[in-house]
């Protein structure tokens, strides 16, 4: 695999592949690689609520959340 020209710290850590229990560097690369593709999926779905919560922060509430009054309700 060639991922071209990692930084030192980055470089040591795949190379010791095997202290930190991997078989070889693909199997390191494959997990490294879920676990950042997770992590990105979550910041973009954080992100995305995020978004949702201020477009609806200047809106008026809904029906459902003003107050009940009046004879329907006892």
């Amino acid at each position: 695999m060639n991922l071209g020209q990692l930084t030192n710290i980055n470089e040591e850590f795949v190379n010791n592949y095997k202290k930190y229990g991997y078989k070889t560097k693909t199997q390191l690369a494959n997990e490294a690689i879920s676990l950042l593709r997770l992590a990105k999926a979550k910041q973009n779905r954080t992100e995305w609520l995020n978004h949702g919560f201020e477009e609806l922060d200047d809106t008026a509430p809904d029906v459902a959340f003003k107050s009940i009054e009046g004879e329907d309700f006892k």
